[in-house]
This record gives C-alpha cells, sequence and structure tokens, in this order.
C-alpha cells in the first residue's frame, strides 16, 4: 500500500513464465489504495500480426528485388567489417517469453484486477514494411490511430501490445 501509480514498460516478458502471475500480484501489492498500475507487454502471435504476416512477406520481397535490380545492398545490411560481424554472430538476444490474451485471462485476470487497452496493435516489421513518407505512411498510421481510440479493447486482445491496467480500489 505505498504507491500511488506503478509503469512497468516491456518488463515482465522478461522474466520466466512461472513469474509473470507473480509480477503481477506484486504490483497489485504495492499499490495504495485507489491507484492504478499500468503495464505494457507484447502478445505472442496475436491475430492482428498474422493477418499481415503475408502482405509483410510479400512487401519485403518486392522491396529487396527493387533493391536489388537497382545495385543497392539489401535493406538492413548491416555496413561492418568482417570483425564486428563474427562479434554479431556470437551475441546473445534478449530473453522473452510472451504469452497469449487466452492464457493471461486464464492466469492473471482471475487474481488480479486489470483492464486490458491497446498500447500499439502493430509490430515494428509491420512498421518497417508498410510505414514511409511519401507512400501514405502517415495515412496509414492516422488510420490505425484512429482504430485503435474506436477499438481500445479489441485491439488491446488482438493487437501486438497490451496496456494493461491494473486497478486497486
Amino acid at each position: 500500500d505505498v504507491f500511488d501509480g506503478v509503469v512497468s514498460l516491456h518488463t515482465i516478458h522478461h522474466l520466466p513464465i512461472n513469474e509473470h502471475l507473480g509480477a503481477y500480484q506484486d504490483l497489485y501489492r504495492v499499490l495504495a489504495h485507489n491507484s492504478k498500475a499500468v503495464v505494457v507487454n507484447g502478445w505472442s502471435n496475436p491475430p492482428v500480426a498474422r493477418i499481415f504476416a503475408k502482405p509483410i512477406r510479400w512487401t519485403n520481397r518486392l522491396r529487396g528485388f527493387i533493391r536489388k535490380r537497382l545495385g543497392l545492398p539489401p535493406m538492413g545490411a548491416p555496413v561492418v567489417s568482417n570483425t564486428n560481424a563474427k562479434q554479431k554472430k556470437k551475441e546473445k538476444s534478449t530473453y522473452v517469453n510472451k504469452n497469449t490474451p487466452a492464457w493471461f485471462q486464464r492466469e492473471v485476470a482471475t487474481q488480479v484486477p486489470v483492464d486490458i487497452f491497446v498500447w500499439r496493435s502493430i509490430n515494428v516489421r509491420f512498421m518497417r514494411a508498410f510505414i514511409y513518407p511519401g507512400w501514405g505512411g502517415r495515412g496509414l498510421l492516422k488510420l490505425i490511430y484512429w482504430l485503435e481510440e474506436k477499438f481500445p479493447h479489441f485491439l488491446g486482445k488482438n493487437g501486438q501490445y497490451p496496456l494493461v491496467v491494473i486497478n486497486k480500489d
């Protein structure tokens, strides 16, 4: 009963799965009465990402084909020496263990009072594939924002990044 508010951005999904529920319970425990905590995480393979997976692949292939025809390096190709390239291969990625809305509802929402909203419905792969200045990127972002404002609960459960509000009354 200490904090008037808590914010956790992309942290819980870096814990082992068996610690996720405890993390949410601890956030609830440290909240003062009539306070809220906000947690932003990511879902594992959400419906919105699945819907756009093929169009993203097609767009990336087309872009790669065009770049090759123009004699440009592949997208995302690092400009590094051979030594740096070998070093990069040795680096480990960050441990991430995301779960699904069904898991969250079953394991967390039954134990901690929560509401799910959308933080961002699309992932980085979508933005890299479709959001470019001069190609309608700004208009597409405005449309996505409008949809997120219109359907915050639906896109919170079906989009990439939910915003979980923990309520302590």
